[in-house]
């Protein structure tokens, strides 16, 4: 289907931009899975650990925040060329650490770079793909999400238990090349949003569009919906080790089966969301979500192929909810300014996404026998910010005034 919906052309632009995302996912997620060996090498606790993700998000939130302000001025490709070749040497930097700290701040720059990736991508798919198959196009690149999942993730974590949690940062870092190398031959100059008249003056367009009623709905979703999510993720491996029983050896299996799950079922929910609108499948994704985020946090120990079978719902759900999110934001302004858009919104998604992980981690603690503590209240949390997500979620559908263009 999507070889009749997309032109080769198309489909060689979301191909790139997958890989694009594949990278930089992995490298974002992979922080995570590690967790267990970080802690215990490192000899770290939940909050330290906790401000070893969150560094990241916060430096992207940082940067996403700063880029509105010239992101629209320029050729999206001359962009994605210069963040995605600073996130290539803050990976390579992750990857030469020998110490807690070292390792800290060279994940926040990273982050720095590559937390705007995303944005970019999107702002990109929104100005390439037409409104009615930009749900499908959505899809196909948080595919990568799931491929990360279900091949990088594994595959880290299998390098990281041969040799050390450098080697899989290594790799990351030396991948980067050859995408670099593709965005420079086979992406073309982007400038269709310089032509539709002159960009908003940052400063009155940051002070204005998030006090508009679509664009500042969105952006309140998005943030609903990265907090409830991303309290949950971080401590998601710890949590199977500490208090499931897992071994970690059994982790790459949790992120194979979950991305095998999710990369079948993200292209589904994006057609999906084309066919009936992405507010109805939220609706039916997010109290799904909600009922799975208690599940996975209160989760005693159980055999393996009942947490791989709670995990799988888990990616598919969070997918479920992200997939018309996104279509929903991309299209919530106009092509001239989507870029800028994209940018706020990436920096309220990663500052969110950081704040979650900081609250977790001061949420969570760890007792004498090395269990996680009081996870299931992250989850009620989650659940909490799931129902606010849906509260606006419907508040959007009975705006008539949706930008898709």
């Amino acid at each position: 289907m999507s070889r009749r919906l997309f032109s080769p052309s198309e489909m060689r632009l979301l191909s790139i931009l997958a890989a694009v995302q594949f990278t930089h996912i992995v490298d974002f997620m992979i922080v995570m899975p590690l967790g267990p060996q970080l802690m215990r090498i490192m000899q770290i606790d939940p909050d330290q650990f906790s401000l070893l993700v969150s560094a990241y998000t916060f430096c992207a939130g940082a940067t996403g925040l700063l880029s509105a302000f010239f992101l629209d001025y320029f050729d999206r490709k001359r962009s994605l060329i210069f963040f995605y070749t600073g996130f290539g040497l803050g990976t390579l930097a992750c990857a030469m650490a020998e110490s807690y700290h070292a390792l800290l701040a060279a994940r926040a720059f990273t982050g720095a770079f590559g937390g705007i990736l995303g944005s970019l991508v999107f702002a990109i798919v929104g100005d390439v793909i037409a409104a009615e198959k930009r749900g499908t196009a959505m899809g196909i690149v948080m595919g990568a999400f799931s491929l990360a999942s279900i091949f990088g993730v594994p595959f880290s974590l299998y390098l990281a238990g041969l040799g050390n949690w450098h080697t899989p940062l290594y790799l990351l870092a030396i991948l980067a090349i050859p995408v670099i190398a593709m965005i420079m031959l086979s992406v073309p100059p982007i400038r269709g949003h310089l032509a539709g008249g002159p960009v908003a003056n940052p400063w009155h367009f940051l002070k204005t569009v998030p006090f508009q009623r679509r664009p500042g709905l969105a952006i309140i979703l998005m943030a609903s919906i990265v907090l409830g999510q991303f309290s949950i993720i971080p401590f998601l491996s710890p949590s199977l080790v500490a208090n499931v029983g897992l071994r970690e050896d059994q982790l790459p299996y949790v992120y194979l089966v979950g991305g095998i799950f999710s990369i079948i079922s993200s292209p589904l929910i994006g057609r999906w969301s084309d066919k009936i609108g992405p507010i109805k499948v939220m609706m039916i994704a997010a109290p799904v979500s909600a009922v799975v985020f208690l599940t996975v946090t209160l989760l005693p120990p159980v055999p393996l192929f009942v947490a791989l079978g709670i995990c799988a719902i888990l990616f598919m759900s969070m997918g479920g909810r992200m997939v018309p999110t996104l279509a929903l934001v991309t299209g919530s302004v106009a092509p001239r300014n989507r870029g800028a858009f994209m940018s706020l919104t990436n920096s309220v998604q990663q500052f969110s996404a950081a704040s979650a992980a900081f609250i977790a981690g001061h949420i969570i603690k760890k007792d004498e026998a090395g269990h996680l503590l009081h996870y299931g209240w992250v989850g009620l949390f989650a659940v909490v910010l799931t129902g606010i997500a849906m509260i606006i979620g419907w508040s959007l559908r009975k705006d008539p005034n949706q930008v898709q263009s």
